[in-house]
């Protein structure tokens, strides 16, 4: 195995797991926010009409640094 095709794998590998990471923290993060009651609440200049959870992208940015 040459060292571009480890490279590659390495790659595909860590791409793989910051994916499933991130989709496994999602759920957990949500749910955090709700039991702390941390929304987003819907006014005229939003264009959501439910409140929705805040703090979703700490599921993202961990999923990137532990990666």
């Amino acid at each position: 195995m040459n060292y571009l095709t480890e490279i590659s794998i390495i790659v595909i590998f860590d791409i793989l797991f910051a994916f499933l990471l991130t989709s496994f923290l999602i759920p957990k993060v949500k749910k955090y926010g709700s039991l702390c009651n941390i929304f987003d609440y819907p006014q005229s200049r939003k264009i959501h009409s439910i409140p929705l959870v805040r703090i979703g992208g700490f599921a993202i940015f961990f999923g990137f640094i532990i990666t």
